[in-house]
C-alpha cells in the first residue's frame, strides 16, 4: 500500500497555509499510481487561495513489487531514507530491491530510471523475506 503524510503546506506565491497529503511511496504497478509520476502531479499541491501550483521537493519511494524493482527521489539529502533502508535489510536481507533502491535527484533522470526498470535495462535484486531462527 503507497504510504502518505498529512502535512502543512505554505503556498510560495501567497503565503496561505494548508493541509495537504504527501506520498512517502507509491505503488507503481498500478497505472494510476505510475500515471501520477509520469504526469508530474504526484506531490503537486494547489493552494486553495490563490491557485497557485507548487511540485512539493518532499522525498519518495517509487515500488513495483510485481516487477521487483524501487526507486527513491531525493530532491535534498534525506537522512531518514537511510533509516527505511535498513529496516528493509532487517525485513529481506540485504540487497533486496528496497534496501537498494537508487537514490535519485533529478526528476528527469528519476522517471528515466523507472522506465530503465520496467524495461528490463536495469536490474534489482529480488525481495527475499529473512526468516529468523
Amino acid at each position: 500500500m503507497s504510504k502518505r503524510l498529512e502535512a502543512k503546506i505554505t503556498c510560495p506565491s501567497c503565503g496561505n497555509q494548508f493541509d495537504f497529503t504527501l506520498y512517502r511511496t507509491i505503488w507503481g504497478e498500478y497505472p494510476e499510481n505510475r500515471e501520477l509520476v509520469m504526469s508530474n502531479k504526484i506531490n503537486v499541491a494547489t493552494c486553495p487561495r490563490c491557485n497557485k501550483q507548487t511540485k512539493l521537493p518532499f522525498p519518495f519511494m517509487y515500488t513495483n513489487a510485481e516487477r521487483q524493482f524501487a526507486v527513491w527521489w531525493e530532491p535534498e539529502f534525506d537522512a531518514q531514507i537511510g533509516k527505511d533502508s535498513e529496516g528493509y535489510v532487517q525485513m529481506m536481507g540485504p540487497g533486496n530491491y528496497l534496501a537498494a533502491a537508487p537514490r535519485i535527484k533529478d526528476w528527469n533522470e528519476f522517471k528515466q530510471t523507472i522506465i530503465k526498470f520496467e524495461s528490463g535495462e536495469l536490474k534489482a535484486k529480488p525481495a527475499v523475506i529473512s526468516q529468523d531462527e
